[in-house]
């Protein structure tokens, strides 16, 4: 899925094309499109080609900002604070745009954390582990 997302983004010769395989991505990944589009900022920061290095991140936090956009004017408040280690690693990027995505997502963070009390935490289990409340010891 990751392949895909990369190839769509930087497919600009055929927007059409582009525009299908995004809106079908985010359509079968629903919810978990904010986690994936971290996974795909965070893996971005290995490919050794700058360029695409610093397109693939910014055509990921663009689509997460909008994501978290969207979710202002949700009914039930969401605490993403399961995100916020990875965008944090974005701002290791030597492409100001790509730390300027970045604090554009921290931004929608910070609308969200004012919009009341969460009823969940995103992707909890996902990110965490369903164990992760427990002790040891």
């Amino acid at each position: 899925m990751a392949t895909i997302y990369v190839l769509a983004n930087a497919a600009s010769a055929l927007p059409l094309l582009s525009a299908y395989l995004l809106r079908a991505l985010f359509i079968t990944l629903k919810d978990d499109a904010l986690i994936f589009l971290a996974g795909v900022w965070t893996s971005a920061s290995k490919d050794p080609l700058a360029e695409t290095r610093a397109q693939t991140q910014l055509a990921a936090l663009a689509h997460a900002s909008a994501f978290l956009v969207a979710h202002e004017t949700a009914q039930e408040t969401i605490d993403f604070q399961t995100i916020v280690p990875s965008i944090l690693a974005v701002f290791e990027s030597p492409n100001q745009s790509v730390r300027a995505a970045a604090v554009q997502c921290l931004s929608a963070l910070g609308r969200l954390g004012q919009a009341g009390k969460p009823k969940a935490v995103y992707v909890f289990n996902t990110v965490y582990g369903i164990h992760s409340g427990e002790s040891n010891l």
